[in-house]
C-alpha cells in the first residue's frame, strides 16, 4: 500500500493507494477546537506548508465508553478531521458525505458497515466521513455567556466540513456541485438539522436520512438548566467570563464524567438530549418539520426511511430483554415515556392491541417504538410536501440480519454495498449522481404514499403499505423533545 501525496488548495495531504482506491485520513477541515476554542464555533482552517494528513485513521471525538464506537481508537479534542476514499484524484464524481450515528453523544466516522470502499470502487463515487464534536464538548450552551456558536458547535462543525468540501473536493476527483449528505440514526438527525439550517442547505445537493427523524433536540430553557447543572457539578462560580474560563480549564475526561453523571452517557435515555443542538436562535430557528413547512431545504431531494424492527436493538443492549415479558403497567410507562403527551399512550395501545391481538407485551412495545421511527420520518416527508419541495423518497428496510430481525442500522451495510445485494448501493449512488434513486422508486405524496420496501425476495415500490398502523398515530404528538427509546435501558419503577 504505497503512500501518495495529494495537492489541494490549502496544502499537501498524505494518503495511500489501496486496492485501486486512494484513501486519505486525518484530513483537517477546521482549526483544532482546543484551549480558547473549546465550546465555540469552529475556526476556518488556514493553509499550511509541508504535508498533513495520514495513511492511518485519526482520533474519534471524546465520548463515554460505548458499543456505538470503536473504543480501541484514540480520543482527542483535536478531532475535526475527514476521511476520504476515492477511485482517482482525476475526474468529477458525485460525493457522498457520511455522518455517523450514536446520537449527539457517541459514535465514530469509521465503522465496517459504513466503510465507503465498495461504494466508491463499484459505483464511482467519492465517500467522505466526518468526525465532529459530540456531547458536552459539542453542545454545551454557553452562548448567553458570550461564547459564539456554543450549543451548536458540533452542528457548526458539520457546516464547516461542507464548506471545506465545496472548496477542496475537486482535488480528490469529486464534483462540488453534486454533494449528498447521508446519515444514520444520530447522523440522520444531523442531516435533518443541516436541511433545517438557513444557508447550510446551499452546501448540499441531496440528503439521505436513515432512521434519524426529528427527536433529541434541545431548547433554550433546557440548555440553560443543563449549563447550571454542569457548573454546579464542577463547583464553578463567578461571572460569565470566569465560568467560561473555568470550563475551558477542566480536563475533557472530567467533563465526560459530568456528562454521564447528568444522564447523557453511552446509551439513549431520558436525559440523552441534554447535549444536542439548541434550537430557537438565529442560526437554527426551527426544528426540522417546522423548517420544512416554511421551505427551508426545499430544493434538496431527500431519501428518508427506517428499518422494520428498529427497536430490536434493545435485545442486544439488554440481554435479559429477550427472555422476559413486560407487565401491563410497565408497557404503558415505556410507551408514554416516548410521547409528548403521556395520556396518548392509552389510545395508541388500544389501537395496536386491536391490530395485533396475539402479540406479547414486550414485542408490542418494540413494535410501537419501531413504528414511531417510521411515523416521525413520514411526518417530515409530509411537512416537505406542504412547501412544494423537491422529491422525497421513502423506504423501509425489511431484510433481516443474522439476528433474525431488521433492527436499527440494518440498512447501513446495504446502502454501502456490503450485504451481497447491490440494490441499496445502486440506489444511493444513482441518487448522488442524478437526484433520482431508481425509476421504479416513486416519490412520496399524500395521495399515494409510495414507499420502497427492501425485502429478502427483492425490493418493491408499494402504495400506502400498513395504512392501519400509520393512521393509528393520527393525533399522537411526537415532537423533537421526546424519543421512542426514552428509557431504553432503565428497569421498571
Amino acid at each position: 500500500m504505497p503512500d501518495v501525496v495529494l495537492s489541494t488548495p490549502s496544502g499537501s495531504l498524505l494518503g495511500r493507494s489501496d486496492d485501486g482506491l486512494l484513501r486519505f485520513h486525518r484530513v483537517p477541515y477546521a482549526e483544532a477546537p482546543v484551549g480558547g476554542r473549546r465550546f465555540a464555533a469552529p475556526v476556518p482552517l488556514l493553509p499550511w506548508t509541508g504535508i498533513r494528513g495520514s495513511a492511518a485513521p485519526g482520533p474519534i471525538a471524546p465520548q463515554p465508553t460505548s458499543p456505538l464506537a470503536d473504543s480501541s481508537r484514540d480520543m482527542s479534542e483535536d478531532c475535526l478531521f475527514l476521511d476520504v476514499v476515492t477511485p482517482s484524484a482525476h475526474g468529477r464524481r458525485p460525493v457522498v458525505v457520511w455522518l455517523h450515528g450514536g446520537g449527539y453523544f457517541a459514535g465514530s466516522s469509521l465503522e465496517p458497515d459504513s466503510d465507503g470502499a465498495r461504494l466508491s470502487a463499484e459505483h464511482d463515487v467519492v465517500v467522505v466521513s466526518v468526525t465532529h464534536r459530540l456531547g458536552i464538548l459539542g453542545f454545551l450552551d454557553l452562548e448567553p455567556l458570550g461564547v459564539r456558536g456554543s450549543g451548536l458547535a458540533g452542528h457548526l462543525d458539520l457546516i464547516e466540513a461542507l464548506r471545506w468540501i465545496r472548496v477542496h473536493i475537486a482535488a480528490f476527483g469529486g464534483d462540488p456541485g453534486r454533494v449528498t449528505v447521508v446519515g444514520h440514526s444520530g447522523g440522520g438527525g444531523k442531516t435533518s438539522m443541516l436541511l433545517s439550517t438557513p444557508g447550510a442547505e446551499r452546501l448540499m445537493h441531496g440528503a439521505v436520512i436513515m432512521a434519524g427523524p426529528e427527536f433529541d433536540l434541545n431548547d433554550c430553557a433546557r440548555a440553560e438548566a443543563t449549563r447550571t447543572a454542569v457548573s454546579d457539578a464542577l463547583g464553578l462560580t463567578g461571572d460569565a467570563e470566569e465560568l467560561v474560563s473555568g470550563l475551558r480549564r477542566v480536563p475533557a475526561e472530567v467533563l465526560l464524567q459530568v456528562q454521564e453523571h447528568l444522564g447523557a452517557g453511552a446509551a439513549p435515555g431520558p436525559h440523552s438530549m441534554r447535549f444536542s443542538p439548541v434550537v430557537g436562535r438565529r442560526l437554527l430557528p426551527l426544528v426540522p418539520t417546522a423548517a420544512a413547512r416554511v421551505g427551508t431545504g426545499a430544493d434538496i431531494p431527500l431519501i428518508i426511511g427506517t428499518a422494520r424492527d428498529e427497536s430490536h436493538i434493545v435485545l442486544g443492549a439488554d440481554p435479559d430483554a429477550a427472555s422476559r415479558d413486560l407487565a401491563p403497567d410497565e408497557l404503558r410507562r415505556l410507551v408514554a415515556d416516548g410521547l409528548d403527551r403521556r395520556d396518548d399512550a392509552d389510545r395508541l395501545l388500544q389501537s395496536y392491541r386491536g391490530l395485533l391481538p396475539d402479540i406479547e407485551l414486550r414485542e408490542l412495545w418494540l413494535t410501537i417504538a419501531s413504528d414511531q421511527f417510521r411515523i416521525r420520518s413520514l411526518r417530515l416527508a409530509e411537512a416537505r410536501l406542504t412547501a412544494g419541495t423537491a422529491a422525497t423518497y421513502v423506504y423501509r428496510y425489511d431484510v433481516p440480519a443474522t439476528t433474525g430481525s431488521a433492527a436499527h442500522g440494518a440498512e447501513v451495510p446495504a446502502f454501502f454495498g456490503w450485504t451481497g445485494d447491490d440494490t441499496g448501493a445502486r440506489c444511493l449512488s444513482a441518487f448522488a449522481r442524478t437526484g433520482i434513486p431508481d425509476p421504479s422508486w416513486r416519490a412520496y405524496s399524500t395521495a399515494e404514499r409510495h414507499e420502497l420496501r427492501f425485502r429478502t425476495e427483492g425490493a418493491a415500490c408499494m402504495t400506502d403499505p400498513d395504512p392501519e398502523r400509520r393512521t393509528a398515530w393520527d393525533g399522537i404528538a411526537t415532537g423533537p423533545g421526546s424519543h421512542p427509546w426514552a428509557r431504553l435501558l432503565e428497569p421498571a419503577e
